[in-house]
């Protein structure tokens, strides 16, 4: 069964040889397509060091914030939902909600002076840093899982079945 022709929601256990190659040429191209453009950053922010204004006035500062908090908020409820459905987008929302939590920490302290500052150091510590430590660690680990348990259907003890993803409860074996 192709991926192509599998329902939504559910995965091939026993890809082709052309699936496999495909998978490993996007991989591949999607590594140089970052390493590339990490290379490209380096001397961007070493300009961006040397040519920013140390302060800078800017429109619409509030909406930036709050429109930035919105998405977080949207993110974490998405999060929620998709672990309590064990739905296997779940990994990657929490991997970008995680992502979204550092970067709000680190804009808040960048930004921050006086007791504002105190207040952004401690919600990072205790609130921010620790939470996206958790949602990451924890989306690692289903991604691991996902593919260990991908991996032990494909092998000797599969007899035919097939790893179907399910909204609720996570991969079953099925025929």
């Amino acid at each position: 069964m192709s991926t192509a022709t599998a329902p939504i929601g559910a995965y091939t256990v026993h890809p082709s040889l052309a699936d496999l190659a495909r998978t490993a040429r996007r991989a591949r191209g999607l590594a140089l397509l970052c390493l590339a453009c990490a290379a490209l950053l380096v001397p961007w922010a070493a300009y961006l060091a040397t040519s920013l204004p140390k302060t800078y006035v800017t429109a619409n500062w509030n909406v930036a914030w709050v429109g930035f908090d919105l998405v977080m908020t949207a993110l974490l409820v998405a999060t929620g939902v998709l672990a309590h459905r064990r739905h296997p987008l779940h990994a990657p929302i929490a991997f970008a909600t995680a992502a979204f939590l550092v970067a709000d920490a680190w804009f808040d302290i960048m930004t921050s002076t006086g007791n504002d500052l105190a207040v952004s150091l401690v919600s990072a510590a205790l609130v921010e840093l620790p939470l996206a430590a958790v949602l990451a660690r924890g989306a690692t680990r289903a991604t691991t899982v996902r593919g260990d348990a991908e991996r032990a259907a494909a092998g000797a003890g599969n007899h035919g079945h097939e790893l179907v993803g399910t909204a609720r409860g996570g991969p079953r074996a099925t025929r």
